[in-house]
């Protein structure tokens, strides 16, 4: 999934900074790389010590739903995740390679 990261480093205006509660900033790009479905977004980095890295989100990881509602695209994302604060609950399903697989976590208090 290097491509996926490689390919979001040269596109700037698409990235979204959800570095909010879950400390992930996610790229508007699967469309782009022609991944399942073509839609979700890319997670281009996931920051350290946050409740994301501790659930395992990986740089790369496909994000395909958010408290299952669907994520097409960084808006959808942006949608899903501006309510999430600290303290709550999130189910994330996401694209590993050929595995979807669901990650649940709770956003990490200040």
């Amino acid at each position: 999934m290097t491509d996926a990261v490689e390919a979001a480093a040269g596109v700037g205006e698409e990235l979204a900074s959800a570095r909010t509660a879950l400390g992930l900033s996610v790229a508007d790009i699967a469309r782009q790389l022609n991944l399942r479905g073509g839609e979700g977004v890319v997670v281009f980095s996931v920051e350290e010590d946050s409740a994301a890295a501790e659930a395992g989100l990986q740089r790369g990881d496909v994000i395909r739903e958010v408290n299952r509602q669907p994520v097409r695209n960084v808006q959808d994302f942006e949608r899903a995740t501006k309510e999430v604060k600290e303290g709550d609950r999130v189910t994330v399903l996401l694209q590993r390679g050929q595995q979807s697989l669901y990650v649940a976590f709770t956003v990490a208090r200040g």
